[in-house]
C-alpha cells in the first residue's frame, strides 16, 4: 500500500500532483487504529441477475452485509403483511410481493418469517394454510397469533379474484404448531389489530367477494381475549368504516390512525377507544400521509409513519401529534414493531410506483444519534471518484477511475458506464453512460435531471499519448428520458471545484485546471464564474476567491456557500473557511476546523457536517474518522462522539432526507458499502 510522504518532504510536489489531478485520500499509517468494525454478523454479499439478455441489465443483491441500525434485509420484500416481535426477534407473516394493484396467488406468500437478534439473516419456520395479504399479527406470550386477511385465487394472467377471509390462528413458536381460534365474526382483510392486556382489537378494514371493487367496509370493532379457554368474539360499534389504517394500544386506550374511508378518500383522522370505559373519542388528526400508515405503542406513546417516512408520537389525551426523527426511508403499506426501547420498520412501499419494495430493515432509536451500514456486491468496474446524483432512494453513478491505485490515469483506467441504484430495493440499474470516460466530475442536481461540470480525463483527447488534464465541458443529464446532452463548457478546464447555485443562477468556484503538457501544470483558478439559469454561457465575476484553493469541502445553506479545508499553492493545506454570499457576491472569514483535504461538508439540520478526507497529523496526511459540526447560528465547531466505522478513502457524502448518506466502491471485491448517518 503506497503512503504519501510528508508535507515537508522533496517528493511531495510529484505525488500532491497526483492528489491534485483525482482528489485521492491517503491510508492512515501503520500504527493508526484499523476503522472500527460493526458491531453486528454480517452475511456475504452476492448479486444475481433478473433481467434477460436485454439490456439495460437489472441487479439485485441477494445477500448483504448489514451493521448498526440498519438490519438484514427481506428475502423478498412484501406489502400488506403482519408482523410482530420479541425481545430477541423480528417476525413477518404472508404479505404482497407481485405488481401493486395486480394481485394473483403467485404474489402472495404463505410465510412465516423470523429474524433472530444477532443472527446472519432471515429464516422461514412456518406457513399459513394459503397465501394472504392484508391481515393483522400481534404476539401474545410465546404464540404469533394472525386474523383474517385476503386470498388471491387467480392466476397472474387472469382477472384478480380477491376473497377476505375469517380464518383466526395462533403458531406456537416453540413448537412451530398452528392453534386454532374462532373465526372473526365475518371475513375482513385490510384492518389492523393490537393487544390491551390479554385480549386482541381487530378494527377496521373491509371484506372482499371477488372483483377488487366488491369491499364492503366495516364498522365494527371486534375483540377476543386470547387466555381466555372458551375464546369468544364480541363485536362492538366503531364510529369509523376505515381501512388501510393502522392500531396501537396504550395502557387502556386504543389508538386508531388515518387509513382510507369507505368513499375512497385517505384520512388522517385519529380515533381512542377507551376498554374501560367503552367510549369513543376523537384525538389530533395525524398530521401526514395516513393512508397505508403503520402504528406501534412504546411507553406511554402511540408512535406513527406514513408514506413521508416521517415518525411522529402521540398521548392519548396530548392536543398534538409530536415529529420525532425522519426514518431512513419513506414507506406505506409497511410496519412498525417495538424492540428494546426502540422501533422497528419492516417492509412496505416508497410509493404509488412498480420499482419494487423496501427490502431494507431499519432500528430507530427515539432519540439520539443513529447510524447504519450495507455492503452489496457492485457490477460496476469503477472503484473511485465517479459522478453521483442523488434522487428520492436512488443513486445515479457515472464515470469514474477503474484502478484501486493513487496514480492511475492511463487511458484504459477510465470509464463512461452509468448505473442507478436503489437504496430502497438494493437493485442495480444499467443506466446511460456519461458522454466521456472521465472522473471527478463535480455535479448539482436540477429540475428533472442534474448538471455533470468539468472534471479530469483523457477524452475527447484521441492521440494515444495524450495525458489526462482538466476539462471544460459541462453536460445535463435528463433522468426521464434517461440520457446525457452536452449544455456549455467553461471557460476552461477546471476540477476539484465548488458549484452553488440560487435564482440567480449556478456558481462555481475554486479548483485546478491542470494540463502536464504546460510548463505550469497547475494553474488555480481564483475566477468565480457565474451562469445566468436562462444561459449556456459563464461569465467571470468581479469578485475572486480570496486564496487560491482546490479539493476542499464546500455546502450551501440558504445564499451562503461555505468553504472548508483544501489545498492552496506549494501543496500546502488551506488554512482558512470562507463563506461566499451568492447574493452580495461578497467574503467573510468563518472559524475553521484542523485542516482537511478532499472531506465533503453536509447540511442537515441547519447544522454542516464535515467528515472523510484527510487531516495533518505529524508531518503525515493521514484518513480522518471524526465527524465535526459547524452551527452556523453560534459560529463554533464542535466533535460528534461518534468516528465513522468504515474505511474513508474516496468515501463520498451527500444531504438525504434529513440525514448524510455515505458511498463508496472503493473496493478490491467490487462491492458498494452505504451507510446513513443521522445525527438527531
Amino acid at each position: 500500500m503506497k503512503r504519501f510522504p510528508s508535507l515537508s518532504s522533496p517528493l511531495l510536489g510529484y505525488a500532491a500532483l497526483l492528489l491534485a489531478a483525482c482528489s485521492a485520500q491517503t491510508p492512515p499509517p501503520a500504527s493508526s487504529p484499523a476503522p472500527k468494525a460493526a458491531s453486528e454478523p454480517e452475511q456475504t454479499s452476492v448479486v444475481h441477475d433478473e433481467s434477460a439478455k436485454s439490456e439495460p441489465r437489472v441487479l439485485v443483491a441477494d445477500k448483504v452485509r448489514t451493521s448498526g441500525a440498519l438490519l438484514p434485509p427481506l428475502p423478498v420484500a412484501v406489502t400488506s403483511f403482519g408482523a410482530a416481535a420479541a425481545s430477541d426477534a423480528l417476525y413477518v407473516v404472508g404479505g404482497y410481493s407481485g405488481t401493486p394493484h395486480a394481485y394473483s396467488r403467485e404474489g402472495q406468500s404463505k410465510a412465516v418469517l423470523e429474524y433472530r437478534s444477532g443472527e446472519a439473516g432471515w429464516q422461514k419456520i412456518a406457513e399459513l394454510p394459503e397465501g394472504l395479504q392484508g391481515l393483522a399479527s400481534v404476539l401474545f406470550g410465546r404464540e404469533l397469533c394472525s386474523f383474517g386477511g385476503s386470498h388471491a385465487e387467480n392466476a397472474a394472467s387472469e382477472a384478480t379474484i380477491m376473497k377476505s377471509r375469517a380464518r383466526a390462528l395462533c403458531l406456537d413458536l416453540d413448537k412451530k404448531t398452528w392453534r386454532e381460534l374462532p373465526d372473526l365474526p365475518a371475513p375482513r382483510s385490510s384492518h389492523a389489530a393490537a393487544l390491551i392486556g390479554s385480549t386482541v382489537y381487530v378494527t377496521g378494514g373491509w371484506s372482499l367477494s371477488g372483483r377488487p371493487d366488491s369491499g364492503v367496509f366495516t364498522s365494527e370493532l371486534a375483540l377476543l381475549d386470547l387466555s381466555s379457554k372458551t375464546p369468544t368474539w364480541k363485536a362492538l360499534p366503531a364510529p369509523f368504516q376505515r381501512r388501510a389504517l393502522a392500531v396501537a394500544g396504550v395502557g387502556q386506550n386504543l389508538v386508531v390512525v388515518g387509513g382510507m374511508s369507505e368513499e375512497g378518500r385517505p384520512t388522517a383522522k385519529t380515533d381512542v377507544y377507551d376498554a374501560r370505559s367503552g367510549q369513543w373519542s376523537s384525538a389530533p388528526d395525524f398530521p401526514g400521509d395516513a393512508f397505508g400508515i403503520a402504528a406501534s405503542s412504546l411507553g406511554d406513546r402511540v408512535y406513527a409513519s406514513g408514506r413521508e417516512g416521517i415518525l411522529y408520537s402521540y398521548r392519548p389525551g396530548d392536543k398534538e401529534w409530536i415529529r420525532v426523527r425522519t426514518l431512513a426511508y419513506g414507506r406505506f403499506f409497511h410496519q412498525l414493531v417495538p424492540q428494546g426501547g426502540e422501533l422497528v420498520a419492516l417492509g412496505g412501499i416508497g410509493g404509488m410506483h412498480t420499482r419494487g419494495r423496501t427490502r431494507v430493515i431499519e432500528k430507530i432509536p427515539l432519540s439520539g444519534l443513529s447510524y447504519g451500514q450495507l455492503t452489496v456486491e457492485s457490477p460496476m468496474s469503477a472503484k473511485n471518484r465517479q459522478g453521483y446524483f442523488v434522487s428520492g432512494e436512488e443513486v445515479y453513478l457515472f464515470g469514474g477511475n477503474r484502478s484501486l491505485e493513487q496514480h492511475d490515469f492511463e487511458r484504459e483506467h477510465f470509464t463512461s458506464e452509468g448505473w442507478s441504484f436503489d437504496l430502497a430495493t438494493l437493485t442495480f440499474t444499467e443506466a446511460a453512460p456519461f458522454p466521456y470516460r472521465r472522473q471527478s466530475m463535480q455535479t448539482i442536481a436540477t429540475e428533472g435531471g442534474g448538471l455533470a461540470l468539468g472534471g479530469f480525463g483523457h477524452e475527447p483527447l484521441t492521440s494515444p499519448e495524450s495525458q489526462a488534464v482538466s476539462h471544460p465541458e459541462v453536460f445535463r443529464f435528463y433522468a426521464e428520458e434517461g440520457r446525457w446532452s452536452e449544455d456549455g463548457a467553461f471557460p476552461r478546464g477546471r476540477t476539484q471545484f465548488g458549484v452553488a447555485q440560487n435564482e440567480r443562477g449556478l456558481f462555481v468556484l475554486g479548483g485546478l485546471n491542470y494540463d502536464p503538457s504546460r510548463k505550469n501544470a497547475f494553474e488555480h483558478d481564483r475566477s468565480i464564474w457565474r451562469r445566468a439559469p436562462s444561459s449556456a454561457t459563464f461569465e467571470t465575476l468581479e469578485v475572486t476567491l480570496p486564496g487560491p484553493r482546490r479539493a476542499f469541502a464546500g455546502a450551501q445553506i440558504a445564499d451562503k456557500y461555505y468553504m472548508v479545508g483544501g489545498m492552496k499553492e506549494n501543496f500546502e493545506l488551506a488554512p482558512d473557511c470562507q463563506i461566499f454570499d451568492l447574493q452580495t457576491e461578497t467574503f467573510e472569514s468563518m472559524p475553521c476546523p484542523a485542516a482537511r483535504l478532499s472531506g465533503d461538508l453536509i447540511p442537515a439540520g441547519g447544522k454542516l457536517y464535515l467528515l472523510g478526507g484527510s487531516v495533518k497529523r505529524g508531518d503525515a496526511l493521514t484518513e480522518s474518522d471524526e465527524v465535526e459540526v459547524f452551527d452556523p447560528a453560534k459560529k463554533t465547531w464542535s466533535k460528534l462522539p461518534f468516528q465513522l466505522p468504515l474505511p474513508v478513502r474516496h468515501l463520498r457524502a451527500f444531504p438525504y432526507r434529513d440525514q448524510i448518506l455515505l458511498l463508496t466502491t472503493h473496493s478490491p471485491q467490487s462491492e458498494l458499502t452505504m451507510a446513513l448517518l443521522s445525527p438527531q
